[in-house]
């Protein structure tokens, strides 16, 4: 867990995290791990658990206030070879030399300056109706 928070909170890479934190296991190791941890097939199931973390610890003095809150959109790269419906991939622009992305939308609270999640939704291609092309991204 230390090495998810650090590479979170220091935007380092897992190699830097694992050399500053002086584990006994490397980097390649840990991403195994996460890689077996994280499957597509699971996006949904992390996606409730991650909501149900994020609403338990609101606090209660946001209700009934007026809020400034912010919408964003995350895109990680996709470099895979699986099909749109079974790799959950999104079309995007050109980036990083592909141009399929996991996309992440997150809401947050703006507070006292600082940014409170409070939900994320994994965004994925949905289909159109027969009448027009058979998919949109």
């Amino acid at each position: 867990m230390d090495v998810l928070l650090a590479v979170s909170a220091q935007k380092d890479t897992l190699e830097q995290v694992c050399a500053d934190l002086q584990l006994k296991v490397g980097a390649e190791t840990i991403r195994g791990y996460f890689n077996e941890q994280l499957k597509v097939e699971k996006l949904f199931e992390l996606q409730e658990a991650v909501n149900s973390a994020l609403q338990t610890s609101l606090n209660s003095n946001l209700e009934r206030q007026k809020l400034e809150v912010a919408i964003d959109f995350h895109d990680q790269s996709y470099y895979g070879k699986s099909e749109q419906s079974e790799g959950l991939w999104v079309g995007a622009e050109a980036k990083n030399g592909t141009t399929q992305v996991y996309r992440v939308a997150t809401v947050y609270v703006i507070k006292n300056g600082h940014r409170l999640t409070l939900g994320i939704k994994f965004v994925c291609c949905r289909r159109k109706r027969r009448k027009r092309s058979s998919s949109i991204c």
